[in-house]
């Protein structure tokens, strides 16, 4: 079942195919597939949960991404898995800062990530006793 949302799918650079995040009952895990646009079947089905980013490398090699089960910093690190590798690389990590966003230049000779510190505050609020 495709998830949905703008982090869950990405269209290759030359329009002919799409990645897009799957669930897999049987894992209880998502996964990435990708598939021609012309097609309703998947080509491959990618061992990667994607985080907020899932790109395209500019050539159409490979899928950029931040993946949620990474052992290591997935707010901070940005993996490539090119098609035909045997396993991801990982392409920059902003340890122990977190990576918003991320972009290969056409050419693919340069990178711009968009690094910064995640903070929240925690309220409790309750139901004050009655006086």
């Amino acid at each position: 079942m495709p998830l949905f949302g703008d982090a869950h799918w990405a269209i290759s650079p030359d329009g002919s195919r799409v990645a897009y995040t799957i669930w897999d009952d049987r894992e209880n895990i998502s996964r990435v597939a990708v598939r021609s646009l012309d097609s309703s079947t998947a080509e491959m089905i990618l061992d990667f949960s994607p985080y907020f980013i899932l790109k395209w490398r500019p050539d159409g090699t490979g899928l950029i991404y931040r993946d949620r089960r990474a052992v290591e910093s997935a707010h901070a690190t940005i993996m490539e898995w090119r098609f035909g590798a045997a396993s991801p690389v990982k392409l920059f990590s902003a340890e122990p800062d977190t990576v918003q966003d991320f972009a290969i230049s056409p050419d693919g000779q340069r990178a711009a990530a968009i690094v910064g510190k995640l903070n929240t505050d925690a309220v409790l609020l309750s139901k004050r006793p009655a006086s």
